[in-house]
């Protein structure tokens, strides 16, 4: 996913499959309760040095 900055692999894609039973341990928990609300995005023109700097 990528609107803008710095490509960010989607959580999916970091994560590891799950056993059905550490699955149902997430039953009944909304993502609104996980997730992250302040998203940094960075400019893809942006250094390493730069963001550190900042």
């Amino acid at each position: 996913m990528m609107e803008r900055g710095v490509y960010v692999p989607a959580a999916i894609e970091l994560s590891v499959w799950f056993r059905p039973s550490e699955t149902s341990l997430l039953e009944g928990v909304k993502v609104e309760q996980i997730m992250t609300r302040d998203v940094v995005a960075l400019s893809p023109t942006l250094t390493v040095s730069q963001f550190f700097e900042k």
